[in-house]
């Protein structure tokens, strides 16, 4: 998806149109194009042009749109970091990914250092580290087109960090083409919803894949984007009902806080026609709750990661209510299969794990041969996820076959959560799983070996791991063991601490 071009047209023919609402910000169409050309201009003139990567961590905000469209008008390839990261967490990113440029806070840039590739930091908020240039004057007007760069579909486009099996993060590498794949599918499965006279609502990040297909979704369109900056309950609806929102996009933790707000009934929010959750299964007392409260729209799953663009299938809303459970049936273009632990495909009904194949695999994880060849297999990405196909086709989600934890539709490796706390001197041993939660899905749980002499609490560990560890990264229960249960040759019994085969402190 070539942004340039979807801007530079929709300037000119729907100018005055809204496009982007961000709590009391309203950007046109030429609102967005001016930003993203002047940004472009001004990052060109710095240096930045084709296979340069720009590093992002912002909430959701105008200026995160800016960046995004301007870095790949320049087919400059885009890092974005969730805001939710540590310094110690982006800094492992910045020296994998070597970006040429950072876009951050200045509370945040302040808590980083000069990586050898970056140039400047700059601030949404405040001057730039090195040259001194503010955000305003980065986008200030200028006479001049976007930069003329030939961009190409096999260019990268994205390179997506999520948490690695060896506790390092890993970047998930998207090309141009890849960005198409999102708004194909579901122009196909919904074109009653996706209009461009339709609202829409978005809730996810732009720090991941499902906040920024969106952006792509809706300059494919021509439509307009409510972009969330928090999580405020009281403010989502009321949002919802003020602009009239025809359609939301979440993920079940946030559906769950939505429905928490006492105040629900007393919104009008009759302009929804349906909600679509997606990335992991929706538990199914929350799928049961969302019906009965809402019964005059359609509540949808969907399934993907960010190794797929994301989506690998997702339940028309026709098949709502008689396939509840489900995620739905694959897009076009997209193959899946069920596979025991040899990679034979399995009958229907049987469960395995869930093997996808099409133009929405990733180009794979970058500078990690080993991880991608362990992830892409004959052409097929192996997703870790346990799944089962009905006689219909449908896809039902069954939890996980790797170690990966995913809580509140986000990837945590435990490798990354003991690295952590295996940094506390009080600390010898540490052994991290997921254990099932209502809101998040799946919550980190942690077993500390202490060292001989030492008496750690849990609230000091706790601690420690928010000090080096994103929010939702840290254990929300730390548990004292006298050893961790072997299997022998060196091997952990994980599976002890599924079935409490442990002796605690």
């Amino acid at each position: 998806m070539y942004v340039k071009t979807y801007l530079e047209k929709l300037a000119e023919t729907i100018p005055e149109k809204v496009a982007l609402i961000v709590g009391d910000d309203r950007l046109t169409y030429r609102d967005l194009y001016n930003r993203a050309k002047n940004l472009a201009v001004s990052l060109s003139r710095r240096g930045i042009s084709k296979g340069d990567k720009i590093a992002i961590t912002l909430i959701n905000e105008p200026q995160f749109v800016d960046i995004y469209f301007a870095t790949l008008s320049l087919g400059a390839m885009l890092v974005p970091l969730d805001f939710r990261l540590k310094p110690d967490e982006i800094m492992d990113v910045l020296h994998d990914s070597e970006p040429a440029l950072l876009f951050s806070t200045a509370a945040m840039a302040e808590n980083l250092e000069m990586v050898p590739s970056l140039q400047d930091m700059y601030c949404v908020d405040g001057p730039s580290l090195v040259e001194g240039v503010t955000y305003e004057e980065l986008i200030v007007d200028t006479d001049e087109g976007f930069p003329v760069v030939e961009v190409d579909e096999s260019d990268e486009a994205l390179h997506l960090y999520t948490s690695g099996s060896t506790g390092r993060p890993k970047g998930v590498v998207l090309t141009v083409a890849h960005l198409e794949e999102f708004p194909l599918a579901v122009l196909e499965i919904y074109p009653d919803y996706v209009t461009p006279e339709k609202v829409f609502a978005v809730v996810l990040p732009l720090s991941h894949i499902g906040g920024l297909v969106m952006l792509n979704l809706l300059v494919s369109i021509g439509g307009t984007m409510v972009l969330f900056e928090g999580m405020r309950p009281d403010v989502i609806w009321k949002t919802i009902e003020r602009e009239r929102v025809v359609w939301f996009v979440g993920v079940p933790p946030v559906m769950q806080l939505l429905l928490m707000d006492t105040k629900i009934d007393s919104y009008d929010i009759s302009s929804l026609e349906f909600i679509s959750l997606m990335g992991m299964s929706v538990p199914k007392a929350l799928m049961e709750e969302c019906v009965r409260r809402f019964t005059h729209l359609d509540i949808v799953q969907g399934y993907g990661m960010t190794e797929t663009s994301p989506l690998i299938s997702i339940l028309p809303t026709k098949d709502a209510s008689r396939k509840r459970g489900s995620v739905g049936i694959p897009v076009s273009r997209v193959e899946v299969k069920i596979v025991d632990e040899d990679g034979s495909e399995l009958p229907t009904g049987e469960s395995g794990e869930i093997i996808v194949r099409g133009p929405m695999v990733m180009k794979g994880y970058y500078n990690n041969p080993e991880e991608t060849s362990e992830t892409i297999r004959d052409g097929w990405l192996y997703t870790g996820d346990l799944g089962a196909i009905d006689e219909e086709g449908f896809l039902y989600h069954m939890g996980r076959s790797k170690e990966l934890i995913i809580t509140g539709g986000l990837n945590v490796y435990p490798a990354e959560v003991e690295n952590a706390l295996l940094k506390h001197p009080d600390v010898m041993d540490a052994v991290v799983i997921g254990v099932p939660d209502d809101l998040r899905g799946e919550v980190v749980k942690a077993f500390v070996v202490p060292r001989k002499g030492t008496e750690p609490s849990e609230q000091e560990l706790l601690k420690f791991c928010r000090r080096h560890l994103a929010d939702f990264k840290a254990p929300r229960e730390i548990v004292f063991i006298k050893k961790v249960p072997s299997l022998g040759m060196g091997k952990i019994d994980k599976q002890a601490f599924f079935e409490d085969r442990y002796e605690t402190v």
